[in-house]
């Protein structure tokens, strides 16, 4: 074999490590020690699929043992989840396997209430279920000695960035808020479950790489579950702003559960350059100097107020909030002048010289 580029990584599973004891130095080199040991045929398709779950980045979890019950496992099932995929390992063919979600009488079964199933001779079978229920789920087995791994394949909602929109225009200096809304796989409004409240971190990533963290709230008032900065951001260097968006809740056991994570909304900041009016000159007038508008042009000025220097018991509104000006050449209009100038001297020159 012949490898090329630096970002192949190569995982091996060995089956029967007795028998394949001198090859094992061999992969372990070959693969920088990326080996796994399989003891038994049957837990080859359990193993390669903890793999292979692990390779693609998707989010397993395991079956385990009832403290108080015999012969039955326990599976915590986390809310929020779009499909969960459930695969049963038997090592024998005669074993029976039973999955209960929280309050259910009757065990999962192919074809009802929209479960779909797959069986793969005697060793796996495979349920999909479409939105489960949170919470508990039992696995009850023929017999306590019956050896059977259960793995969760879980595939989250996602986010949206409401605000700011693609649509809107920033400007360097601008303040804004961020508000983001959380989503199903079909891009409805998600919402929330009573017992397992959703949690939002997000921090914005600067056009200069800098991680600026943004707290965020919950807001009730608007229908869907959406979530609004606490206070506005400002928009200090123009550029790209990406926000890298976690959203989490809490499983059955009150364990930490990540939703999804977004590393790819973000908004765009036009270059601007800001005037500080901080010379007061009596009367409802400002000062301020105005660098940056050297070359010709049409220039758009927005006007806001640093509430920070206000007094609570004040309120203060500009109208209108932006204005416009152009910056015309002096030189351009000296020669637009002179021109004129020698166009009537001309004229009068030739005029004088008519009349002789």
């Amino acid at each position: 074999m012949h490898f090329r580029g630096g970002a192949l990584t190569l995982d091996v599973l060995l089956l029967s490590p007795t028998a394949g004891q001198g090859y094992a130095p061999l992969w372990r080199e070959v693969s920088f020690n990326r080996v796994r040991s399989v003891g038994n045929s049957a837990w080859l398709l359990a193993e390669a699929h903890r793999l292979t779950t692990w390779l693609v980045g998707t989010s397993t979890s395991e079956s385990m043992p009832s403290k108080d019950q015999e012969g039955v496992d326990i599976l915590v099932v986390p809310p929020y989840l779009d499909i969960v995929v459930l695969d049963i390992f038997r090592l024998s063919p005669a074993a029976t396997v039973e999955v209960f979600p929280p309050d259910a009488e009757r065990p999962l079964r192919g074809g009802l209430n929209g479960v779909e199933s797959l069986g793969l001779g005697t060793v796996l079978s495979t349920f999909v279920v479409h939105q489960p229920v949170p919470g508990s789920w039992i696995v009850r087995k023929s017999s306590p000695k019956a050896r059977v791994r259960i793995l969760s394949q879980q595939f989250f909602p996602r986010g949206l960035l409401l605000a700011p929109a693609s649509s809107d225009s920033i400007r360097q200096f601008d303040r804004v808020r961020v508000t983001y809304s959380v989503v199903d796989a079909n891009g409805r409004a998600l919402e929330e479950l009573p017992n397992y409240k959703l949690a939002l971190d997000l921090a914005l990533t600067k056009p200069d790489g800098t991680l600026e963290p943004v707290p965020m709230e919950r807001r009730p008032d608007v229908p869907g579950t959406v979530f609004a900065a606490v206070r506005e951001n400002e928009c200090g260097l123009a550029g790209r702003y990406w926000t890298a968006v976690g959203a989490s809740s809490v499983d059955d056991r009150g364990a930490r559960v990540d939703i999804f994570r977004d590393r790819w909304s973000g908004f765009s900041v036009a270059p601007a350059s800001r005037v500080d009016c901080h010379e007061y000159l009596g009367r409802g007038a400002f000062r301020g100097w105005l660098r940056g508008a050297e070359k010709m042009g049409a220039y758009r000025l927005h006007l806001a107020i640093d509430r920070s220097r206000l007094r609570p018991q004040y309120n203060v509104r500009i109208v209108p909030d932006a204005v416009t000006f152009v910056r015309r050449s002096t030189v351009h209009c000296r020669w637009l002048v002179l021109l004129a100038v020698l166009t009537v001297l001309a004229a009068i020159t030739a005029a004088v010289l008519k009349r002789r």
